[in-house]
């Protein structure tokens, strides 16, 4: 009996080392692939991070599966902190509120990417310092294949014309790349630093330590020139302010401060001096680009006017792109002389998350995270005692700063960098609960009841996970379908892309881009009448010029002119400095016969309308609308 009874312990014993080096290797070969540029497919540009979303979630369930086996062969508890709650309590909040609102159905990859933050939350709780220490190193290593990506396809290897400030990773434009390079020379600068202080606690391998120290300096001057060259003042603001923090509570400097404070002429000094500092940064970092500092002040003056309109409950989560522009379509149709009209655009972004916030959740949203934010730094055991929680605590600091000038939580991957540091900080959270889940279905009267229970919960898990697992593939093969045929409408195969659009209409219906190219595909086919119905459901989603105009035409071939204009007003005023929507009812009176009419349109915008960007459309524009009036 002794003989199988260590037999067994050895077997399971090796059984849990196989479970935990499966579970880190999956961990971390999905955290390096959803940061780095790598995909198994091309994907069209609207569906951008699809893939890493779905199968990074059907990566991080078969770890998270990983994490449960381990748990009932080893029998441990359930460890819950103070910050699990706090983020259970604000995750059952946007629920009800969704729930309560329900503004629109929301779009199934923004459940699943939420699904895949919360999986790797979890993993990332179960991760030792040493294996964290692997994770910022899997971290910068992605990171520096982004900018190898960039170098490689947006530099074509510095060629003429092209330098590192042409380099945007695989990300969307430079802001979200601008972002993640800052939280890498964040991690990477602690690390040199505690690389430092370890040096000197202990002299062993001292030319090893090094050699690992230069060869970080390297990468640490490397990601700061690409920092630079980002040309982002966000992230540029956000990391310094970081920096300044993270030195602060490094070297203890608020302990010297106080002695020092104690010194009259020292506080005049310094509260004299550090607002000049922030005002003359402040200032050049606007002056910098001040078109771009102007247009967001802009973004911010109309997304305000949401606010005031639904101040408590705010208009429901992840309707900041479908609500927007038609607040900008007001905005500049009772506005109509705003000098800062031709900075507008078509937008989808705040930036500036506390804002969107407030948009989409209101006042009370906004009380709600404030709470949960205080409770989250006071739970915190010795928020500053290791670098890791310095370099985390710190790392939210630089996504909230960066957050009040740019959208990070429109990221993935940020998204997936704050999962990171909050997962860190939690481990060092205060515990609320311990739960020995082998013992709270105890069976009694029964022989064996922890081996029956094990396998009740193995084979309920083992369900839902597949479930879980066919579902999210389901999805991916759709999105992956439609990715294929986007590529063939391109190429001008539009009745392949309406047959598929027509065969998966009820699982893409939530899609704002997959209506609008539906939409678009149907009026190329001159099916105007069902054309106008799928892009008015379109533009209810994600509302733009592009769409409104679109609309228009469908009607003006339906000969139902008065709603060609209506949309096309709409167009020009959600975007005055555009020509195309008046040209266009300029170009429908001339071709209906009221010459005269179109004649007053055409030259009043050759006369009062700037031309924002001087481009082939706009030339050939304005050359038709002097033709139009020579007439």
């Amino acid at each position: 009996m002794a003989n199988k009874f260590g037999f067994s312990s050895y077997l399971l014993m090796k059984v849990e080392k196989v479970i935990d080096l499966l579970f880190v290797f999956i961990l971390i070969g999905s955290l390096f692939y959803l940061l780095s540029p790598f995909e198994f497919w091309k994907w069209d540009a609207i569906l951008y991070n699809v893939e890493k979303i779905n199968l990074g979630t059907l990566f991080l369930l078969v770890a998270f599966a990983c994490l449960i086996l381990k748990s009932f062969v080893e029998k441990k508890s359930i460890q819950l902190t103070y910050i699990d709650g706090l983020l259970l309590v604000y995750s059952l909040y946007l629920v009800i509120h969704g729930y309560l609102l329900r503004p629109i159905n929301p779009d199934i990859i923004f459940v699943i990417e939420n699904l895949l933050l919360i999986l790797l939350y979890i993993c990332i709780r179960n991760l030792n310092q040493l294996l964290i220490k692997y994770t910022f190193g899997i971290v910068i290593l992605a990171g520096l294949h982004q900018i190898y990506f960039g170098i490689l396809t947006q530099t074509k290897w510095f060629a003429p014309g092209f330098g590192l400030s042409d380099i945007k990773g695989h990300y969307i434009n430079q802001g979200p790349f601008a972002g993640i390079i800052a939280c890498l020379v964040l991690i990477t600068f602690g690390s040199i630093l505690n690389m430092f202080r370890e040096i000197g606690n202990d002299r062993q391998n001292i030319i090893k330590r090094w050699g690992i120290i230069s060869l970080n300096i390297l990468i640490l001057c490397f990601l700061i020139i690409v920092l630079f060259y980002s040309n982002s003042r966000a992230a540029w603001l956000a990391y310094m302010t970081c920096v300044l923090f993270y030195l602060w509570h490094w070297f203890a400097i608020g302990t010297r401060f106080k002695k020092a404070a104690n010194y009259s002429w020292f506080k005049i000094i310094f509260y004299s001096a550090i607002p000049v500092i922030m005002i003359g940064i402040l200032y050049g970092l606007y002056t910098y680009k001040r078109d771009s500092a102007d247009g967001r002040v802009l973004i911010w003056k109309i997304a305000s006017e949401m606010v005031f309109d639904k101040p408590v409950l705010g208009h429901g989560i992840n309707t900041f792109q479908s609500k927007y522009m038609p607040y900008q379509e007001k905005y500049f149709a009772e506005y109509k002389d705003d000098s800062k009209q031709h900075l507008a655009n078509n937008n989808q972004y705040a930036f500036n998350e506390s804002l969107k916030t407030a948009c989409e959740q209101g006042g009370m949203g906004i009380l709600i995270i404030v709470i949960v934010g205080y409770l989250f730094v006071l739970s915190i055991k010795k928020p500053f005692g290791n670098y890791l929680n310095l370099i985390s605590m710190s790392g939210l600091l630089l996504i909230l700063i960066f957050g009040f000038f740019s959208y990070p939580m429109e990221i993935t991957q940020l998204k997936i960098m704050m999962i990171l540091f909050i997962g860190i900080l939690s481990k060092s959270s205060n515990k609320i609960v311990s739960i020995k889940y082998w013992k709270t279905l105890e069976l009694n009267n029964l022989r064996n009841s922890y081996r029956i229970k094990r396998g009740v919960l193995y084979t309920i898990f083992l369900i839902v996970a597949l479930t879980g697992e066919y579902k999210l593939y389901k999805t991916f093969i759709i999105y992956k379908n439609w990715n294929t045929a986007l590529f063939e409408m391109k190429k001008g195969d539009l009745k392949s892309y309406i047959t598929f659009s027509e065969k998966n209409h009820q699982s893409l219906c939530e899609n704002g881009y997959f209506l609008g190219y539906f939409g678009k595909a149907l009026f190329k086919e001159k099916k105007y009448v069902q054309a106008h119905e799928t892009l008015e459901q379109a533009l209810f989603l994600i509302p733009s010029t592009d769409i409104c105009i679109d609309i228009g035409l469908c009607y003006k071939n339906l000969g139902e002119y008065k709603k060609a204009e209506v949309f096309w007003i709409k167009a020009s005023n959600m975007v005055p400095s555009q020509f195309k929507p008046e040209y266009l009812i300029a170009k429908m009176y001339f071709e209906i016969g009221q010459k005269d009419k179109a004649k007053r349109i055409a030259s009043n915008l050759l006369t009062n309308k700037k031309i924002k960007v001087y481009s082939i459309e706009v030339y050939q524009i304005i050359e038709k609308l002097k033709k139009m009036v020579e007439l």
